[in-house]
């Protein structure tokens, strides 16, 4: 089917499937092409879920400086992913307080 054939009705909510279809062909097709491209994101949504649980822990904060601290901590622990986040921290914080 095709959008242009006059099979289908272009303003119906077929033919604004196969018109979204046919615009997104390529993208939605890659995985095909592609050896390597991975056929999920659950590395990437595995990512915004930490920003995404930051995001509503920082409703609770009730000052200004304590929500900068959290960001600053947040940001070291997704940093140091796939370390211990509390040596990364401490390792940082020592090494922080020796260059003053």
């Amino acid at each position: 089917m095709h959008p242009d054939d006059n099979t289908n009705e272009e303003n119906s909510s077929l033919g604004k499937e196969i018109r979204y279809l046919n615009n997104h062909f390529d993208g939605m097709t890659a995985f095909c092409r592609i050896p390597s491209a991975q056929l999920d994101n659950n590395k990437m949504e595995n990512q915004f879920k930490r920003v995404i649980i930051d995001r509503k822990n920082t409703m609770f904060r009730k000052t200004h400086t304590g929500a900068n601290i959290g960001d600053v901590i947040t940001s070291l622990i997704a940093t140091a992913q796939g370390l211990a986040p509390m040596c990364s921290i401490t390792s940082f914080t020592y090494n922080e307080n020796m260059r003053k």
